[in-house]
């Protein structure tokens, strides 16, 4: 195991992060897709290192993350609480409910019946499918929001 103070670890880790991020918020403004999804791609193509990271160190280095994680949720809740207005949900009412139900529906359909397929191949069991179909109905609101922000 190689020897790395732990806090130089962690500061490194959210530079590369940050690095990341910036460098490929660039390269999708390009082609047109929002921040949201360089941030994702970002965290795919990044979190390979930081599992080397942690088994060449022995430092859970995403385990330190988890505070800065925590903050950023933090204002991503505050900032989607300040642009809620009782009065605008209001007058929205049903069609807020009605596009809710309708979204978490067709989800829920469409990626069971992608699984489904897949399961017809045999790659994956069928309790599967439904439990992934179910969790496809689950919408982050931070990225929503950060969309919506963006555009």
């Amino acid at each position: 195991m190689i020897e790395i103070d732990p806090t130089i670890l962690l500061i490194l880790s959210i530079a590369l992060a940050l690095a990341a991020g910036i460098l490929l918020t660039r390269l999708f403004n390009l082609i047109h897709l929002p921040n949201v999804t360089a941030y994702l791609v970002a965290g795919l193509a990044i979190s390979p290192l930081f599992a080397l990271a942690t088994e060449k160190t022995g430092t859970n280095v995403l385990g330190s993350l988890g505070l800065f994680s925590q903050i950023a949720l933090g204002f991503i809740a505050f900032s989607i609480g300040f642009s809620f207005r009782f009065d605008h949900l209001k007058k929205m009412g049903l069609k807020i409910v009605t596009l809710t139900v309708v979204q978490a529906f067709f989800t829920a359909i469409l990626v069971d019946a992608v699984l489904f397929g897949v399961y017809l191949l045999g790659w994956v069991e069928l309790p599967v499918v439904f439990v992934l179909g179910a969790i496809a109905t689950a919408t982050a609101p931070a990225a929503t929001l950060l969309v919506i922000k963006q555009y």
